[in-house]
């Protein structure tokens, strides 16, 4: 149960890969060929997962101005988004061949993102949905800000525009781990999915968006220094005042 936890919660950390190997380019160059065009988006895949692409089209398409509203970006370039039809050449196409099991997504800069789809089985199908909303939205993330975001804000803003929270948040608020923001920061990647931190993440942004709207969170994005200015708290304020949020919410 904790490892399908886990699993539901821990998404590619983009920025770790943001760069391809070489011989991850060659094989998609080779292997992957366009199968499906939508509006906004380009699959590649194997010729007989094009079925694969259409799903993921209609969802992405469905979602896509509704998450273009909410980050207030005009998203004029189409994404090109690369289907593999298992984990191993997943990881060799995003030039990580010993990654980890939880590692079925990644956003990997102008405009590319890649992902598993199905993963496993027909059952995980609607996860895999979630993940390919969620490393769209960390497409345009990057596009707000190429230089890069907190951790805790990236993936917090992909987990909540996909939608992706269960309870295990009420699990580690109630054992009393309720972390600092700036810890978030900090962390490894294993150590932020292991500690809660997506679903930490989601209910910061979901505060921000609750208390102070799209349009400073959109404002945090683009400029993560001018924390204090933009939504006119000190850290440690921020951090009280989201604790309160987060207790009386999920502490039931």
């Amino acid at each position: 149960m904790r490892r399908l936890v886990l699993l539901i919660m821990v998404i590619a950390i983009v920025s770790v890969f943001a760069s391809c190997s070489n011989k991850s380019k060659q094989l998609d160059k080779e292997e992957m060929k366009l199968e499906f065009a939508s509006e906004y988006f380009n699959f590649y895949s194997e010729k007989k997962y094009k079925d694969h692409c259409k799903k993921l089209s209609e969802v992405l398409e469905k979602n896509h101005k509704k998450i273009t509203d909410n980050l207030k970006i005009q998203s004029d370039e189409k994404t090109n988004i690369y289907v593999y039809s298992d984990l191993d050449s997943f990881h060799e196409g995003i030039g990580q061949p010993n990654a980890s099991e939880w590692m079925v997504g990644a956003e990997m800069g102008n405009n590319v993102m890649k992902m598993v789809f199905p993963y496993i089985d027909k059952s995980k199908e609607d996860y895999m949905i979630k993940v390919a909303i969620h490393e769209f939205t960390h497409v345009l993330v990057r596009n707000i800000n190429k230089e890069g975001v907190p951790i805790w804000l990236n993936e917090g803003m992909a987990t909540f525009e996909a939608n992706q929270i269960d309870d295990s948040i009420k699990k580690f608020i109630k054992s009393n781990q309720v972390p600092k923001i700036m810890d978030l920061e900090n962390m490894s990647a294993q150590r932020f999915g292991d500690n809660g931190g997506y679903a930490y993440s989601y209910s910061i942004v979901e505060f921000i968006i609750n208390n102070y709207g799209y349009d400073d969170l959109v404002d945090l994005i683009k400029s993560p220094k001018d924390f204090e200015k933009i939504l006119g708290l000190s850290q440690d304020e921020f951090q009280n005042k989201w604790e309160v949020y987060l207790k009386n919410k999920y502490n039931n």
